[in-house]
């Protein structure tokens, strides 16, 4: 029997052939795999980051308090001129409300106590265009944004007193125009100072 060299170039074409076939099918599916493999990592990254960057953009607000003493009247009580400066630290726009004032004449020592049982408790208050005071609405401070709330405290007698401001925000999203409350929970924010009356 003789050895047909023709027949087996062509067999040999046909194997190549199929092997080659098999070869590309399988690169390209390897190809596709790849995408949809990284497109699912990239995916994940991002969601990733999308929670890291709504994790840093919390509600922030910062609040300074400052005091000074205001003139004298010709009665035995002393006043006093308090400013909070609410100012919004962070990214995310912040609505705070109900700004309180307590003021309470404390005794010094190993556990501090109310000196005399007297709490004086102001709420924030805005002049209206009539002349009259009127309680604060909700403000909204955009990043950035800062504003000052004033409250004038009447002071029985001198000593040592506890000032103690406090605050409700939360952090607010924009949305049809209008700024609505974002998913995260209120936060209530408390300054306090201790200063001495002559």
């Amino acid at each position: 029997m003789e050895f047909n060299h023709e027949a087996f170039k062509n067999v040999m074409a046909g194997v190549q052939s199929i092997v080659t076939l098999v070869a590309i099918v399988g690169a390209a599916a390897w190809a596709l795999y790849t995408f949809w493999r990284l497109g699912t990592i990239n995916r994940a990254r991002a969601e990733i980051t999308a929670l890291e960057r709504s994790a840093m953009e919390q509600p922030v607000l910062q609040i300074d308090v400052g005091m000074k003493p205001a003139s004298q009247t010709a009665t035995t009580h002393r006043h006093l001129a308090v400013t909070a400066k609410f100012r919004n630290d962070g990214k995310r726009t912040v609505v705070f409300q109900a700004p309180t004032l307590i003021v309470s004449r404390v005794a010094p020592g190993k556990d501090e106590r109310l000196a005399d049982g007297h709490v004086e408790r102001l709420t924030a208050r805005l002049l209206n265009e009539q002349g009259t005071l009127e309680p604060m609405p909700t403000r909204v401070l955009r990043a950035g944004q800062a504003r000052t709330v004033a409250f004038f405290v009447s002071l029985p007698s001198p000593g040592h007193y506890l000032l103690q401001l406090k605050a409700i925000y939360y952090g607010a999203e924009l949305r049809d125009g209008k700024f609505q409350q974002s998913a995260d929970e209120p936060v209530e924010a408390i300054e306090q100072a201790v200063i001495e009356v002559q």
